[in-house]
């Protein structure tokens, strides 16, 4: 009878999918995170209205060291393909594609994917070696690491911090923040393009060693967002909406 029940248990809250890549998990709770850790390819996060989540990893170049896990357990959603030998020169490359509620938290970590997220409304976490981001919801908090790559961010409404090596950036705030918030840049190289509300109100600090500043807001001693901008060479340009 305890097996019964332990066994009954186990499989409404943890679900592993078959090996053909692709996936179905019925949501009987709400799903709060999507985790995905993987190597090279692209990856693609957009939503619908199902209580459902899908996702479906399609194999371009698959050594016989490469693994692939998807998992549903609890509130967490976990996407996995990866090597099992550190010394292995095979490529796990892969097009992941991943539909989730439009209400969960991103922790996404890659090596050399092309990211695109759409519709997202929740804290996003993201660290990838090379590959361009592209991310377009309503972002209550936005954390990202960068070595190389352009990035686009369009839906920012809070804090939020990206650190780049090499990139070219393009963030927009889709609306004030309703309590003070600050955004933090820091890149070695590459142009910044700040779009904001024309209705907020902004503080900005910029630390750049060469390249030109455009900003189209003054400094307010009430700020809804405080900009720091920090770079080697570029651009800065902070423009109204």
């Amino acid at each position: 009878m305890k097996f019964l029940i332990f066994s009954l248990l186990f499989q409404s809250t943890f679900s592993l999918a078959s090996s053909n890549g692709k996936y179905e998990f019925k949501l009987d709770k709400e799903l709060k995170s999507l985790v995905v850790d993987a190597t090279k390819g692209k990856l693609s996060i957009s939503t619908h209205k199902k209580e459902e989540a899908q996702v479906t990893v399609n194999r371009l170049s698959w050594g016989k060291d490469c693994t692939e896990s998807v998992v549903h357990f609890g509130p967490t959603l976990t996407v996995k393909v990866k090597s099992d030998s550190v010394f292995s020169k095979e490529e796990c490359k892969v097009n992941i594609e991943i539909l989730v509620p439009e209400k969960i938290d991103l922790d996404i970590s890659t090596g050399a994917m092309d990211t695109n997220i759409k519709g997202i409304e929740g804290m996003v976490e993201f660290s990838s070696a090379s590959g361009d981001l592209t991310a377009l919801g309503k972002f209550s908090q936005f954390d990202a690491k960068i070595a190389s790559s352009d990035i686009s961010i369009d839906g920012l409404i809070a804090d939020a911090k990206i650190v780049g090596a090499s990139s070219d950036m393009k963030l927009v705030y889709s609306e004030c923040p309703k309590k003070k918030a600050k955004l933090e840049v820091k890149r070695a190289s590459g142009d910044l393009e700040l779009f904001v509300p024309k209705s907020c109100k902004l503080k900005t600090v910029n630390r750049q060693a060469s390249g030109d500043a455009f900003n189209e807001f003054g400094d307010s001693m009430e700020p809804h967002l405080e900009v720091l901008s920090v770079s080697a060479s570029g651009d800065l340009k902070i423009k109204k909406l």
